[in-house]
């Protein structure tokens, strides 16, 4: 418990000083008295003074690893905070991170656990880029992350510490390339969409539905204080829009890729109005 956010800080200015600044927010290691590591911040060097950095490690050769998330300049809700990590366009992980305050910058951690815990670094390791997405509600914050480096570094740590029978992560030969933007098509709404919650939200409020593999649907709007349930049924159109009706109303979604973030839009009518990133819940 004994690392503070200055600690991650310093290594980021040390990188952002020796590297070209496309690369300051690419994963790093080291290996010193601090312990071992292999980390992230997102941020780079923020001309704000806000600070994220996201880290995989232990204090001492042999000792438990630890997820490790520390903010500078953010606001959060006291206590535990529920961290999903999601992975070229899919939510890979969902930790509940345990917070301390340290001279005001805010310092969240969870043991790492090998049976739910390693699969998720064999994805990092893999992965072309990914996405933070901390706390909830008004104060949650999402950083799209990059995976540049992380095989290299995972796999430094990974041997260093906890548990001796890991499984030893590969660095492959190349990464896929972050995909382009692009229109889900009715395959990948069916595989990525269909029977999870999807939640987004605009300057009219907040939507939660969940798209039922029977055809129905059901979920809730929020506006303000109001919380209005809505059901109803919907369909898969062969472009992949998904149509609904609900009482009298009508309309088409569309669900597009967009800088490795997944967005809604309504598209019936004429329209193609922005109704907000989505989130994707199991």
């Amino acid at each position: 418990m004994r690392r503070l956010l200055t600690q991650a800080l310093a290594i980021l200015t040390l990188a952002a000083a020796t590297a070209a600044p496309a690369l300051a927010q690419d994963w790093q290691h080291y290996s010193d008295q601090r312990g071992h590591g292999a980390f992230v911040c997102p941020t780079g060097p923020h001309p704000s003074g806000q600070r994220v950095c996201f880290e995989l490690y232990c204090e001492a050769e042999g000792a438990p690893l630890e997820w490790h998330v520390t903010l500078s300049g953010y606001a959060l809700d006291h206590g535990p905070q529920p961290l999903t990590i999601q992975v070229d366009g899919a939510n890979r992980a969902a930790l509940l991170m345990l917070q301390h305050v340290n001279d005001g910058d805010i310092d969240l951690r969870l043991p790492f656990e090998p049976a739910p815990h390693e699969p998720l670094l064999h994805v990092l390791a893999r992965g072309a880029s990914g996405i933070l997405y901390l706390g909830v509600g008004d104060n949650q914050i999402t950083l799209p992350m990059s995976l540049n480096g992380s095989a290299v570094a995972l796999s430094k740590v990974q041997p260093l510490c906890g548990h001796e029978d890991y499984d030893p992560i590969v660095i492959p030969d190349h990464k896929p390339k972050p995909q382009a933007d692009y229109i889900l098509g009715a395959v990948e709404v069916r595989d990525m969409l269909v029977g999870r919650q999807l939640t987004w939200e605009n300057a009219g409020g907040k939507a939660i539905t969940t798209y039922k593999p029977n055809g129905q649907y059901e979920g809730l709007t929020i506006d303000g204080d109001s919380k209005r349930p809505n059901k109803g049924s919907w369909w898969l159109i062969d472009n992949g829009n998904v149509c609904w009706k609900g009482g009298a109303a009508t309309g088409c979604f569309q669900f597009r890729q967009e800088a490795g973030q997944l967005h809604a839009y309504r598209v019936d009518g004429g329209q193609d109005l922005h109704l907000g990133q989505v989130l994707i819940r199991d």
